[in-house]
């Protein structure tokens, strides 16, 4: 019946379960055509452009459906979901616990909830969110992941590993049920890979390559044989996801992640070019840039990286590196500035970088203290205790210097570089 918003709306429904969020549009649309005041289609359509991403467009969507019903709890989660990606933590948590208070036993809203509370730092709560999600859905793997994860944090190890554990029992038995649910075996992967468990990780990217429905598990596949060293394997699944999915930017941008990798940006600037033609995203545009840096077209890499504003962090700290190697250096201090305020997550890699571009400089003093600001947000990285300790030298801080390398060879042993700063003679003083 072309004249029943509801059957308009379920099959929107259907192709939105199947991950084909742009298609199931236009179905909710006409569900709006028979009826505009149907607020389900209005949320529906927020919904799907959520999850391409799109989250400032959905937020008219949620508002038209709220302005229909303002106690509908799906749509006051989901716009507090929207405003929460767009960096409006406090707003978003705010409409969040709303849903909660109408509808207490959602647990993707509780989820929701954990995940403003963790960017406001409030990791005690967002635990306890967690916790809500667990109860309501004990099968829920994301909700294992990020509890594990913010345990992590709190300084938890134990009861994290147990919450990776359980979270890996989940997928298990998901996948036992459905060994084809690509999305499924994705997130085992990735699991996986965050635990350093490569190999394990490398055959469950594998699993879902097999059953790849769209570019996404061969993609995956590939860079994570990237991150392993192997090239030469990157290659085949990213020729598969280029060759069966011609249309999407992904399987280009892969392939051309494979020719960078194996030394061939020449080749990789046509993969590229084709990937920004589909529609590829920002991270398209700064392999680009860093292809032509590679061919020595520092300007024309620069260039192409357009306008800081809006830029990510690895966007922005190429751009520091650009504009280091033009000589730019007070301009490349401020991208790196500009990295930590785009994305705080990244602030231990931008402080480092920031460090090493003023060390480069002859500017020791002020690196120490953007090597002191990394090694306070990130203090396992022994590459950056043995910046920091080359710039206390240089400060003439050699007791200082020997004990931050010390540090350094804790956490690798076996770094050459710390070895050989440590054994380094310092300078005699000027007469």
């Amino acid at each position: 019946d072309a004249g029943d918003e509801v059957l308009w709306n379920n099959l929107g429904n259907a192709l939105y379960n199947l991950g084909r969020y742009d298609e199931s549009v236009p179905y909710f649309e006409k569900a709006l055509e028979v009826n505009p005041k149907y607020e389900i289609a209005w949320n529906n359509i927020g919904n799907a452009l959520n999850k391409m991403g799109k989250w400032e467009a959905s937020l008219k969507y949620h508002d038209k459906s709220l302005e229909i019903k303002p106690d509908f709890d799906y749509a006051l989660y989901a716009k507090g979901e929207s405003l929460d990606k767009l960096g409006r933590h406090e707003e978003g948590l705010e409409l969040i616990t709303q849903s909660l208070e109408l509808n207490p036993n959602y647990d993707r809203a509780w989820m929701a909830k954990a995940e403003a509370l963790h960017a406001l730092g409030r990791l005690e709560e967002c635990r306890d969110a967690l916790n809500n999600a667990l109860i309501l859905n004990p099968g829920y793997e994301e909700a294992w992941i990020f509890r594990g994860k913010v345990l992590e944090e709190i300084g938890n190890s134990l009861e994290a590993e147990r919450c990776y554990d359980e979270a890996l029992h989940c997928f298990d038995a998901g996948l036992e049920m459905d060994p084809s649910d690509t999305a499924l075996a994705l997130q085992k992967a990735r699991l996986l890979d965050d635990l350093e468990r490569t190999e394990e990780a490398l055959e469950a990217y594998a699993a879902a390559a097999a059953h790849a429905k769209d570019p996404a598990a061969l993609v995956a596949l590939s860079d994570a044989l990237l991150r392993a060293g192997r090239a030469s394997d990157a290659h085949a699944p990213a020729e598969e996801a280029r060759s069966r999915f011609p249309e999407d930017a992904r399987g280009w941008h892969a392939a051309a992640r494979v020719r960078v990798a194996r030394g061939e940006p020449a080749d990789a600037l046509a993969l590229l070019d084709k990937a920004l033609e589909l529609g590829g995203g920002p991270g398209v545009r700064t392999d680009r840039a860093r292809a032509l840096a590679a061919l020595g077209r520092a300007e024309d890499a620069l260039a192409g990286l357009g306008d800081e504003r809006g830029s990510d962090a690895p966007a922005l700290l190429l751009r520091a590196d650009l504009l280091h190697a033009l000589g730019r250096t007070e301009e490349a201090l401020r991208a790196c500035d500009a990295a930590v305020r785009a994305d705080p997550g990244a602030g231990d890699v931008a402080y480092h970088r920031k460090g090493k571009l003023l060390l480069a400089a002859g500017r020791a003093k002020e690196a120490t203290a953007a090597l002191d600001a990394a090694l306070g947000l990130n203090p396992r990285d022994p590459e950056v205790w043995c910046d920091a300790a080359v710039a206390w030298r240089t400060c003439g801080r050699e007791a200082k210097a020997r004990r931050l390398l010390e540090r350094a060879l804790e956490l690798d042993p076996h770094l050459d570089r710390a070895r050989r700063l440590r054994d380094l003679s310092p300078s005699p003083p000027s007469s």
